[in-house]
């Protein structure tokens, strides 16, 4: 509160001494309490009038954010700053007559992020040739067990915007996703009895999933893993494991948002006899103009597609599975893979983690013909390009707008190699390569998915 009223006192002594327009007052500024690295600016106005915050490192200049409602009460979030950092922030209203309001300039310097042991060095870096934005995935610092921590990154490999769900641990299997253009949803490896959530850019739980079960042995019965997301029509879908002496399968759950669920898949029903062991799912994509869903297992290294209507597996993608394999490609199937993404012309993404038949991880797609049950690979990274890495575990690829690849090969197992978050041109360019780490030497830090999301406040100058 201190930091609140001086800033408040200064911003009136600049406004007496510069001659500020006369019906805007009582500028403030106020760390957000959930996110050092964003602040509240509250301001009045005598007449209804919109809101907008410039700011920047030197100059109030370069970023804004801004509210089009014409209120005398003023409340603008800034966020997109990074962390020990001075900012300089100025205040315009605008009235309904077209006449503008504006401050002296005020300064805000931010708080460090509360998980400093997270290093991030940009090793290249290709602004013509990226998809824009900002950079969502959650990260882990140290241990597969972290408190759950979203972050955006922006090119610089700067943190831009955080949220840290509680100081209980959970497990780096989180998916954060961007919901609404403006929420991120969490889930679901998040700490026992929590719920997967959604939060507002000012951090603020907006909604609320089932709880998560009793997590103490990791595979545990009830417990959701791996993948929680909104699908198409609004409802939200993830994976429970099911347990039932001493033998694991998973539970696919798709709910609404008052939590009734509306499709249910058990594999104890339709894939208990075709493996020894448990498969271990790890992701579900849902097609419903298909009917189908596609639910991936990393320990049998198989993609299964599957009937809604029926339950029943339609096809086994991998392997000793149904497709033929390319008879082109030195190694035509995914190992222990994750994150398999649809693409519009029916081919599927993968990350590829390798296992035990591959020495090295890679993105790859695969074309696959359901009439004749063959497949080939229409591409994969790094394929020509000498640029090997391995990830025991977690992973993902993502294809972007602009037709580039982007590559998370996050791990936090020490024979692996150190995590990166990275972007692909189709001819095997690497145009942006983030590589993270922690404080102490040889300590890692990764991320089990990542997606790139539109740059959440204005840049350059507001029209």
């Amino acid at each position: 509160m201190h930091r609140v009223l001086l800033l408040t006192i200064l911003a009136t002594v600049a406004a007496t001494a510069t001659g500020c327009a006369p019906g805007l007052a009582d500028v403030e500024v106020e760390e957000n309490p959930n996110s050092s690295i964003s602040a509240y600016v509250r301001w009045t106005t005598d007449e209804p009038a919109t809101s907008t915050v410039q700011f920047g490192e030197h100059t109030p200049s370069g970023f804004y954010v801004q509210d089009d409602e014409l209120v005398t009460e003023h409340e603008v979030l800034v966020y997109g700053m990074v962390a020990n950092t001075e900012y300089h922030l100025q205040v315009t209203s605008t009235l309904e007559d077209g006449t503008e309001l504006t401050s002296p300039a005020l300064t805000h310097t931010t708080g460090g992020l509360p998980f400093g042991d997270l290093v991030t060095e940009v090793m290249a870096y290709d602004e013509g040739q990226v998809e824009p934005g900002w950079t969502l995935t959650n990260i882990a610092i140290d241990s597969i067990n972290y408190p759950p921590t979203p972050v955006m990154f922006n090119f610089d490999g700067e943190v831009v915007w955080y949220h840290q769900h509680g100081s209980t641990d959970g497990r780096a299997d989180i998916q954060a996703t961007l919901v609404d253009g403006d929420k991120v949803l969490i889930g679901a490896g998040i700490p026992s009895f929590e719920h997967p959530v959604e939060v507002d850019l000012a951090g603020e739980i907006v909604w609320e999933g089932p709880e998560q079960g009793l997590d103490n042995d990791f595979i545990a019965d009830g417990v959701m893993h791996h993948t929680f997301h909104r699908v198409d029509n609004g409802d939200y879908i993830t994976l429970w494991y099911e347990g039932k002496d001493g033998i694991f399968h998973d539970v696919i759950e798709q709910f609404d948002a008052d939590l009734n669920s509306t499709w249910r898949w058990a594999g104890e029903d339709h894939i208990a006899d075709d493996y020894s062991i448990y498969p271990w799912g790890n992701a579900v994509e849902v097609d419903f103009e298909d009917d189908a869903a596609y639910y991936n297992c990393r320990m049998v290294s198989m993609l299964h597609k599957l009937d809604r209507a029926t339950g029943d597996v339609l096809w086994r993608f991998g392997e000793d599975g149904d497709f033929e394999p390319d008879p082109n490609a030195e190694d035509p199937w995914q190992h222990e893979a994750h994150a398999p993404e649809l693409q519009p012309n029916g081919n599927i993404l993968f990350y590829d983690n390798g296992g035990a038949a591959r020495s090295y991880s890679r993105a790859v797609e695969f074309e696959i013909n359901e009439g004749d049950m063959t497949s080939r690979i229409a591409w994969e990274y790094p394929g020509e390009a000498d640029d090997f890495w391995s990830t025991f575990a977690m992973g993902d690829a993502d294809r972007l707008a602009n037709g580039n690849t982007l590559i998370t090969a996050g791990t936090l197992i020490d024979v692996d190699t150190p995590s990166r978050i990275m972007e692909v041109t189709t001819d095997g360019e690497k145009v942006w390569d983030l590589r993270l780490s922690g404080v102490e030497e040889e300590q890692l830090a990764g991320g089990h998915m990542s997606e790139r999301i539109p740059v959440l406040i204005g840049v350059g100058t507001p029209e």
